[in-house]
């Protein structure tokens, strides 16, 4: 993790599951944010989570229905706001989309007994290689990747549906107009 805080130089703190690295228990406590009394209440809500609840409980009538993600970390947790502006409001931003405010705890909570039970992992080159081995893929494939061109509009025709159909774009770029089996349209947010 990097922790940037105004005006100093970043830094990177070691944060991990103690159930399965427990060598790195004692790297992970020595993260500078937050109280011991918030590091033992996270590891006994991750461990609760990971052991203890089903996605039954989660999803069901015992789970924190219509309440957001930071309500559920400052009421049931009582975590303290260093500990939730510094770790958890940039990691879950990055994994919702969305501040803490927006996300729902029930899937805050899904999230969290995923990461604590599953597999996850970066790139060892960084996120930046899943874009890269996704546009690898689709050349390999065959198929054409554009980036950073306007489009005026998309029309489609044929059968859309039973996956006959074909899209045609009308490019900015000089008006060239291009066929193809499938679109895929991302756009910033305004």
């Amino acid at each position: 993790m990097v922790q940037l805080s105004g005006g100093s130089s970043a830094a990177r703190h070691l944060v991990a599951d103690a159930s399965r690295r427990p060598d790195l228990l004692v790297r992970t406590l020595q993260f500078p944010v937050g109280s011991m009394t918030d590091k033992l209440r996270l590891v006994m809500a991750v461990l609760g989570l990971k052991f203890f609840s089903s996605l039954d409980a989660i999803f069901g009538a015992k789970g924190p229905a219509n309440r957001s993600t930071l309500d559920y970390l400052r009421a049931d947790l009582g975590l303290s706001p260093p500990l939730i502006d510094t770790f958890f409001r940039p990691f879950f931003k990055g994994i919702f989309l969305a501040p803490l405010e927006e996300q729902s705890a029930v899937l805050f909570l899904f999230v969290l007994k995923m990461l604590a039970t599953g597999a996850a992992a970066l790139p060892a080159a960084g996120l930046g290689a899943v874009p890269e081995q996704l546009a690898q893929s689709i050349k390999r494939a065959g198929g054409e990747l554009r980036l950073g061109c306007a489009v005026d509009a998309i029309r489609f025709g044929g059968s859309v549906a039973g996956g006959e159909g074909r899209g045609e774009g009308g490019s900015g770029d000089g008006g060239a107009s291009l066929e193809s089996l499938e679109v895929v349209v991302c756009e910033r947010e305004h």
